[in-house]
């Protein structure tokens, strides 16, 4: 059996609230899929809706064709990993894993207990208490237990939430890595970014109950279809312009009087309104009467703050118009740099650029981001 997901027109509404707004997605057998948004999107929800913690108002949930959707918890092949963990406190790590197995009446317990804690590294620590273990070990028994009645889907319920950034990361990795060994699916729940990004073969960005955009992070991060989706996974630097030409492959916007191209599969712009985007770490800072390439967009400002990182220097530059744009340059010379007061020149690959639709609120997706701790280093609406 294959563990397909299948999400048909899902609604769920508290009252007059619609928190899951006509969702349909399908999620692979063997992704490891992110449902990524800030506090309120809806991604929560859709995950309890996939549990059968909460039932949906109308739509359909297919499992490997199945209709689960008025199954109970119990009787679904899925199982769920919390970010409290929800360990038994007066049973052994390994009581603890074995607990699913028991209540199923399943056989060969002592078996597959051993196997599952081989698998997340804690064979060793099988007669302890959860309390004697570290945060990342008790992440790691909830996952065994999850894991040992062998769900066709795991669902993660922001579960790194509660470790401190270094076995954060330690632990995405180690996800990553059970998930493939095991080729299951897993859906993953975060407000996190960076967490989404590092794990998924999928994300889809939510936003009001609805999907905003699905791809994969390279997709997503490097062609934003949306302000939303630009400002909220990772920084963008959003220039405002108008739309003064369109050919086979370029777009051309009017910046403050500067022509910027942008690539015209890039391009999300409807009208003549437009937001020219690009990435901090794109951005080229140079000497004004540096000899731009061809093929570069280039335009000026001058440097109103810079933060040596010790792997590059983040600069805030001040353009003309009087907004201010990121740009992240790499650590490569011990000479001298470029410093706050300096006038310079912008510059960076026209294939580097997106052109998104300019009646967008350009600070779209910076609330969002506020509201899931990311920090926000954008030129956008600055």
């Amino acid at each position: 059996m294959s563990g397909t997901l299948e999400l048909i027109g899902l609604t769920k509404r508290f009252g007059q609230n619609v928190v899951v707004d006509d969702l349909s997605l399908e999620i692979p057998q063997g992704h490891f899929f992110a449902l990524l948004g800030a506090s309120g999107c809806g991604k929560t929800t859709t995950l309890r809706m996939l549990a059968g913690l909460e039932r949906p108002n109308s739509g359909r949930i297919l499992l490997d064709g199945d209709d689960i959707t008025e199954k109970r918890p119990f009787k679904r092949p899925l199982n769920t990993v919390f970010q409290s963990y929800a360990l038994f406190p007066h049973l052994t790590v390994e009581e603890n894993v074995a607990f699913g197995l028991k209540e199923r009446r399943q056989k060969q317990i002592k078996e597959k207990v051993a196997e599952m804690l081989e698998l997340v590294e804690l064979k060793e620590f099988g007669s302890r208490k959860p309390n004697q273990l570290s945060g990342g070990q008790q992440q790691r028994i909830a996952l065994a237990r999850a894991l040992v009645n062998r769900p066709q889907v795991l669902l993660l319920d922001e579960p790194l939430g509660a470790l401190d950034l270094k076995l954060r990361h330690q632990m995405q990795i180690e996800l990553k890595g059970i998930q493939a060994e095991l080729d299951l699916t897993f859906v993953h729940v975060t407000h996190d970014q960076e967490e989404a990004m590092t794990m998924a073969d999928q994300i889809a960005v939510m936003n009001e109950g609805r999907i905003v955009q699905l791809g994969t992070p390279i997709e997503l991060y490097e062609n934003p279809e949306t302000v939303f989706v630009a400002n909220f996974l990772g920084v963008s630097n959003l220039l405002p312009g108008r739309v003064v030409g369109r050919r086979d492959v370029v777009v051309e916007v009017d910046v403050d009087g500067q022509r910027i191209k942008a690539p015209a599969d890039r391009n999300r712009a409807q009208g003549e309104l437009a937001h020219i985007g690009v990435r901090p770490e794109k951005l080229h800072v140079a000497l004004p009467d540096f000899d731009v390439p061809d093929g570069h967009n280039a335009i000026e400002g001058v440097i109103v703050s810079d933060a040596f990182t010790g792997v590059g220097t983040q600069f805030q530059i001040r353009l003309k118009s009087g907004q201010e744009v990121s740009a992240f340059v790499q650590n490569r010379s011990t000479g001298d740099r470029q410093a706050v007061g300096d006038r310079i020149q912008l510059h960076w690959d026209i294939e580097h650029t997106f052109c998104l639709e300019g009646r967008e609120d350009p600070a779209a997706g910076d609330e969002a981001r506020h509201e899931a701790g990311i920090p926000a280093v954008s030129g956008a609406g600055a």
